[in-house]
């Protein structure tokens, strides 16, 4: 009878609802003495796989170049795993080579800072950090952002050194690999690590007052100006374009051994949701 009535309401015909759903009073049954039931809330029956916590609840924001940690993966070698897309990442486009978008070779070293950064901040220890530091970063293979709206998917993988090499502890290794049709490609490998607040007698050491000229340059040599029209142009001569997000270089000068270089940080990249410990447009500047 529903259905019949569900047939006439569909054709248009005003169906009096009441009469197909409502039971008379007279046959209605009811049961007074049904016993109570005791819901027991204390047992969980939902057994939810580990990879589905982990994606429903990610320890790790999105971040535009690694993209997320792989559900279920060892938070102690962690994996992320991104499509990369020329239109997510805004300032990609403005790095060309040949006329295609490839990722400078400050994406591969920001996103090894950026991964460890996760892991020290997972262990809590980031707040205990100078800074990182990298070495035998070997550049395989170019990465090319297609224009095409379907990226390209990258997978990047950290892991703890092995206790076999020199100089191994807190230390990282990490690959950088592009997967397309199950064909992959390794385009970056080197390692990472992290330098704790005094203690390194290997770190980088910073000086707490930038440089002079008058005591930096040699003072037998006039240092040469040189624009940075000067070096863009030579750059695009080579085939390397840098759109506005890359140009970032003032003036120089030059000597035979030393120079001193003013450069700028991108202003038109704060839009990105993504925080940086070092932006790869200014560590490109600094290349």
């Amino acid at each position: 009878m529903q259905d019949v009535a569900c047939g006439l309401i569909m054709a248009g015909y005003p169906v009096i609802l009441d009469k197909v759903n409502l039971i008379p009073e007279h046959q209605r049954m009811h049961l007074p003495d049904m016993p109570s039931y005791a819901w027991n809330h204390r047992s969980r029956y939902l057994l939810e796989p580990r990879t589905a916590a982990d994606h429903r609840h990610p320890k790790f924001p999105s971040h535009e170049l690694l993209g997320l940690l792989v559900p279920g993966c060892n938070p102690l070698q962690p994996t992320f795993r991104n499509v990369l897309r020329a239109e997510d990442v805004s300032w990609l486009a403005d790095h060309q080579l040949q006329s295609e978008t490839v990722l400078p070779a400050a994406g591969y070293v920001s996103m090894a800072i950026e991964a460890l950064h996760f892991v020290n901040r997972a262990a809590g220890i980031d707040k205990l950090l100078a800074g990182y530091k990298l070495r035998k970063v070997d550049i395989t293979s170019a990465l090319v952002v297609p224009a095409l709206s379907s990226g390209v998917e990258i997978i990047f993988s950290l892991r703890p050194c092995s206790e076999s090499e020199l100089d191994h502890e807190n230390w990282y290794e990490f690959e950088l690999f592009s997967v397309e049709n199950s064909t992959w490609v390794r385009h970056c490998r080197g390692y990472v690590g992290a330098e704790k607040k005094m203690t390194s007698k290997t770190g980088l050491k910073m000086s707490t007052s930038p440089p002079k000229a008058d005591n930096f340059l040699p003072t037998d040599e006039e240092p040469n100006p040189v624009t940075a029209e000067t070096i863009f142009s030579t750059l695009r001569n080579m085939e390397f374009y840098h759109g506005p997000c890359f140009q970032n270089l003032a003036d120089s000068q030059v000597t035979k051994s030393k120079s001193i270089t003013q450069f700028h940080i991108a202003s038109n990249i704060q839009g990105s949701r993504t925080r940086y410990i070092l932006h790869p447009t200014t560590l490109d500047s600094i290349f």
